[in-house]
């Protein structure tokens, strides 16, 4: 039965009390196996978006091979204005690629809230260029 619940999200499925947020209790391959890149890519030419931010967790060729528009690296204290994806996994495991370096920093997506989740394992942030906020300290 909770096969069925979990459909189509089968991949990142582990545990019926994870609920809609897994990444609160495990993140790491468990949860991305970029299975949602295609959903992402998608969903960014639904959007019209002529760049996106994101450092995937899964290294692809995501522009010749999902389709995305062209890629920007993310930079851990300040989203850049627009389009800013964040793979869940990046974000828990490795702080945006930060790891240990900078605890007292406090990273953007913890301050700003998505506008969309696309499947189990990636945030979507547009970020408008009048409220970019100001880099953590």
């Amino acid at each position: 039965m909770t096969s069925i619940l979990s459909h189509p999200d089968y991949l990142p499925y582990f545990n019926m009390l994870a609920g809609n947020e897994p990444e609160k209790i495990l993140v790491d391959s468990d949860l991305d196996w970029g299975q949602d890149m295609n959903r992402l890519s998608a969903r960014l030419h639904e959007l019209g978006a002529r760049e996106v931010t994101f450092n995937p967790f899964i290294m692809a060729y995501l522009e010749a091979g999902h389709g995305f528009p062209p890629l920007r690296e993310t930079d851990p204290s300040m989203p850049a204005p627009g389009w800013n994806a964040v793979s869940l996994t990046v974000l828990h495991a490795t702080r945006l690629g930060l790891y240990d370096q900078y605890p007292e920093l406090t990273l953007w997506p913890d301050l700003l809230k998505p506008t969309e989740r696309i499947g189990a394992s990636t945030l979507l942030f547009y970020v408008p260029p009048a409220a970019m906020p100001r880099p953590a300290r």
